[in-house]
């Protein structure tokens, strides 16, 4: 049998350094949508997944849910980077796991946003600054969203202009996440909270 779950690409329009001291940012999510494809029975194999990205170390800490299926990853971005690879891919790997221990019919009430943030969170425990956890709200909801992380908030946006669009257009420069955070400055981070 096989089972497709998918997740939005994501862009942080604003307060993507505002968010990772307690304000908000404003994301939009949008296609094309990363998948995953997972094949049971399989041989516990998670292909496209680096085995220490946050669904690698979920996929390693929940063994049990991993072990017999195949868990494959399909990048719509061919790799090249940003757009919310990582995030979605622990989502994606955290959604499998939840269905594996929850029935099905308890999914129509949705996903508990709070119990993502804080599993996303425990797989940073251990460093001196973490990822915001946003873009994984923000995957989780869709569309345009504004999201706080210090406390949990979020709230689902529409598109308030009727005769723009936006277009988003990658450079091909990707600068890790993990990397980018160590070398950050908290300098002019007030001024960012209050813009966003």
């Amino acid at each position: 049998m096989k089972l497709r779950l998918t997740a939005p690409s994501k862009t942080f329009l604003v307060g993507e350094y505002a968010i990772l001291h307690g304000g908000h940012a404003l994301l939009a999510n949008t296609e094309p949508r990363f998948e995953v494809i997972i094949s049971t029975p399989g041989e516990g194999r998670c292909e496209n997944i680096h085995p220490n990205s946050p669904a690698g170390q979920w996929a390693r800490t929940h063994r049990e849910a991993f072990e017999k299926i195949d868990f494959q990853f399909i990048d719509p971005h061919q790799g090249r980077g940003g757009f919310g690879a990582s995030s979605a891919q622990f989502l994606l790997a955290w959604a499998w796991s939840l269905l594996d221990q929850v029935p099905f019919s308890r999914l129509t009430e949705g996903l508990d946003l709070s119990q993502i943030l804080k599993d996303y969170h425990s797989l940073f425990e251990e460093k001196s600054t973490r990822p915001s956890g946003g873009d994984v709200v923000a995957q989780s909801i869709g569309g345009i969203c504004q999201v706080a992380t210090a406390p949990l908030t979020m709230t689902e946006k529409s598109w308030p202009f009727k005769d723009l669009d936006f277009l988003i257009i990658p450079t091909g420069k990707k600068i890790n996440t993990h990397k980018h955070l160590e070398g950050l400055s908290d300098a002019g981070i007030e001024e960012l909270k209050d813009v966003s």
